[in-house]
């Protein structure tokens, strides 16, 4: 992850904003005067399904960084001073800086990735003992 971002932004980033979706929403949130939105029109903006955009605001929501407002009225709402302060740079650099905004997401997604293949790969080699009164045959 680039030497600029601050261990908040990072923090964030490896907690709350590991996808370009959640960053497109969040920044989308941060944008509106009122720090709110309908869950519908932000999916509809970002051309996501109903199941996939409930995913990820779910996924925000378990974060600390969205709460609901109604049935479908979402609101930017970051739980501490600290997760404000990283959604302010978070946006800053998404305005200056967005190349380097992904590629740090994608990285984290590339490492999260390669973790779960070496445990695959790890997990096939465990031998395992068979339930006690199992049959040999």
């Amino acid at each position: 992850m680039p030497e600029q971002f601050s261990p908040a932004l990072r923090d964030l980033l490896d907690t709350g904003i590991d996808s370009f979706e959640k960053l497109e929403v969040v920044v989308g949130l941060y944008r509106d005067a009122a720090r709110r939105g309908s869950q519908q029109e932000l999916a509809t903006v970002l051309a996501l399904g109903r199941d996939e955009m409930r995913n990820l605001v779910g996924e925000l929501e378990h974060a600390g960084l969205l709460a609901r407002d109604g049935a479908d009225t979402l609101v930017l709402a970051p739980q501490s001073a600290e997760a404000s302060t990283a959604l302010v740079e978070l946006v800053r650099l998404y305005d200056v800086d967005k190349i380097s905004l992904v590629e740090a997401i994608l990285d984290r997604a590339m490492a999260r990735l390669r973790n779960l293949a070496g445990r695959a790969f790890s997990d096939a080699f465990v031998i395992r003992t068979k339930p006690e009164g199992g049959d040999d045959a």
